[in-house]
C-alpha cells in the first residue's frame, strides 16, 4: 500500500510539475503577445499623433482627409465649395451653389491650383442624400457649372491655392 500511495504521490509531483511549465509557458507567451500588442498600439498611437501635428503644422496632403461619415458630413467638410466659373487650364472661381442648404449664399473664391500637382477626384452622392462614394477623377471631368469641394490653403490676395479637387455629382454612378 505505502508502494501505491508514493508512486501516486510521484504521479502527481511530476504532473504538477508539468502543469507549473506549462503555465508558465503560457504566461510567457502571454507576456510576449500583450508585448506586441502594446508596441502595435504604441506604433498606431505615434502616427495618429503625427498625423495630428502634420494637420496642425498646415500639412496640404490630403491622403488622409477626414470627409465625414454621411453625406451631409462630406458636403460641408471643404473649406470652399462652389460652382465652377470662369474655368482655365489653372484657375476657376466658386459661386454659390446651395449644394449644402446653407441659406447664407457663401461666398466668391477665386481657386488657382497647379494642373500636375493637383488631385481631382469624382465623388458620387445619393439623391437622396443617405451616403456618397469617392473614386479618382481627371481634369478633363472639371467643367464650367460643376459642383466642387475644394482643399487646400488661402493665399495672400484672397485666393485659394487648391491640392485637391473634388467634383460632386449626384445620383447613381455612371
Amino acid at each position: 500500500m505505502k508502494k501505491l500511495l508514493s508512486l501516486l504521490l510521484i504521479i502527481i509531483v511530476i504532473c504538477t510539475g508539468c502543469s507549473a511549465n506549462q503555465t508558465e509557458n503560457q504566461n510567457e507567451d502571454h507576456k510576449t503577445e500583450n508585448k506586441q500588442e502594446k508596441t502595435t498600439e504604441s506604433m498606431m498611437s505615434e502616427k495618429s499623433t503625427e498625423a495630428d501635428s502634420s494637420a496642425l503644422a498646415g500639412d496640404s496632403s490630403k491622403a488622409n482627409t477626414d470627409y465625414g461619415k454621411t453625406a451631409a458630413e462630406f458636403l460641408s467638410s471643404a473649406p470652399v465649395e462652389g460652382k465652377v466659373t470662369n474655368l482655365t487650364d489653372s484657375s476657376f472661381v466658386t459661386e454659390p451653389a446651395f449644394a449644402t442648404g446653407n441659406s447664407d449664399g457663401g461666398e466668391i473664391t477665386n481657386v488657382v491650383y497647379d494642373p500636375e500637382a493637383v488631385s481631382i477626384k469624382t465623388a458620387y452622392v445619393k439623391s437622396d442624400g443617405s451616403s456618397y462614394s469617392i473614386s479618382d477623377g481627371q481634369q478633363s471631368d472639371l467643367k464650367e457649372g460643376s459642383s466642387v469641394l475644394v482643399y487646400g490653403e488661402p493665399q495672400d490676395g484672397g485666393a485659394f491655392n487648391a491640392t485637391e479637387i473634388i467634383i460632386v455629382k449626384y445620383g447613381n454612378q455612371e
